[in-house]
Order: C-alpha cells, then sequence, then structure tokens
C-alpha cells in the first residue's frame, strides 16, 4: 500500500527522476528563478528547501551532505594531473571525464548555497521558496518579457500538452536580479 506515499513519479524512472531533481536544483540554485511545470515544481520543493535548511549553518558536515545530494554524477573527479600519460591508464579510468575544479556546476552551486543562499535565510524556519502559477488560457501565443528582457515568460501553459506552467523561485532573491 501506498499510504503517505505523496510524490508524484513524473511518469520517470528513478534515476532519471533524480537526475531531474538535481539538475532543477542546480538550475534554482544559480539562477534562483526558473519556470518549469507545475507537477516538477511541486516535487522539487521539499528537494530544494532541504539543501537550503542544511546549508543556514556551514560546517563540513552540512558541506559534504549538500555536495553530496547536488553531485551529478560520481564519475566526475578533478582535472586531471599533467604527470599522467593517457597510455598508462587503463579502459575505466579513460571513461572518466576530468574536468577542471572551478567549472563544475555543483562544486559553484555547493559555495554559493553555502556563502549567498543560506546567510540569506539565516533567521527563516522554512518556506525558502515560492510557487507562482502563470495565468493565460491554452494557446500558442507566448507571454509577457521578464523584467530583464531576457527570459521569455510562457503565457501559463505549455504548447504541447498544456501542462500547468510556473515560476519557482526562492522567496528572498538577490537584489541584483
Amino acid at each position: 500500500m501506498r499510504h503517505k506515499k505523496h510524490r508524484g513519479k513524473l511518469g520517470r524512472t528513478p534515476s532519471h527522476r533524480k537526475a531531474l531533481l538535481k539538475n532543477l536544483t542546480h538550475a534554482l540554485i544559480e539562477e534562483e528563478r526558473i519556470v518549469t511545470t507545475l507537477a516538477k515544481a511541486k516535487a522539487v520543493r521539499p528537494f530544494a528547501e532541504k539543501l537550503i535548511t542544511l546549508a543556514k549553518e556551514k560546517d563540513l558536515h552540512r558541506i559534504r551532505l549538500v555536495s553530496d545530494r547536488l553531485r551529478l554524477s560520481k564519475s566526475f573527479r578533478p582535472a586531471q594531473p599533467p604527470d599522467i600519460d593517457s597510455e598508462d591508464l587503463d579502459e575505466d579510468q579513460k571513461k572518466v571525464v576530468f574536468e577542471p575544479v572551478t567549472q563544475r556546476r555543483d562544486i559553484r552551486n555547493v559555495k554559493k548555497l553555502f556563502n549567498v543562499i543560506g546567510p540569506r535565510f539565516k533567521d527563516r524556519p522554512g518556506g525558502y521558496t515560492r510557487i507562482l502559477r502563470l495565468s493565460g488560457r491554452p494557446s500558442g501565443k507566448t507571454g509577457l518579457m521578464d523584467n530583464n528582457d531576457k527570459h521569455v515568460v510562457p503565457s501559463g501553459f505549455r504548447m504541447g500538452d498544456s501542462a500547468q506552467m510556473v515560476v519557482f523561485e526562492l522567496v528572498e532573491r538577490s537584489s541584483s536580479e
């Protein structure tokens, strides 16, 4: 029986659903405001809010917990040391993707979470995100332009399947956005 199992499956396999939650959370941390469907926003909200709660206090254990939950792939490693030749590596080691540490999305977002977003919500006891439904009728026309005129906000329903579109954002956004 599925009593009290309120999280939706979103029509995806468990690994795909986990990747979707992580990617939407990364986008929310980076942009602090994203446009997505209502079902996805409701699924991401508890995951993102638990991470923000962990980021309110900065210690090594919490940093490791958050970085483990936001890690995109365990196959990523820091940049390959220059003294290792690719000829000396076996097949499994060649498949590992090496990426400079400063460019990794999950490391940048963990730093932003603990240095910017966590302190911003230090005195707030919860409810760090808000879901705003976009108004409009199901139609092919796009809606209004955002304040910065760089993002087109849909008219309320997605064109292909008429899914309800929402703005999913942090309650207290930075003043630069």
